[in-house]
């Protein structure tokens, strides 16, 4: 079996579609975890953040970017003042 070539550097995004993608296909957070590191290296990401992935997309989460990234955040209507509001 020819061995697989590590990829230097990868994006958070990248990793995480490769496990949603893996955990799609009936994959264990732990054999993703396994599968990963061959390709990685053993420090692209912990054990418990694969788990924590996982379980995200297991639980319905289909965004495989960061929470409150670059993403512009929205406040309720009600926490901003009425003198900030526009009409």
């Amino acid at each position: 079996m020819n061995m697989a070539a590590t990829i230097d550097a990868p994006a958070k995004c990248e990793l995480r579609s490769v496990i949603r993608f893996l955990q799609a296909e009936g994959h264990s957070a732990a054999e993703i975890y396994r599968r990963m590191s061959k390709v990685y290296g053993e420090n692209f990401m912990s054990d418990g953040s694969v788990r924590e992935w996982c379980r995200k997309f297991k639980e319905g989460q289909t965004d495989f970017h960061d929470e409150g990234g670059h993403r512009r955040m929205t406040m309720p209507d009600h926490t901003v003042p009425t003198s900030q509001k526009t009409f």
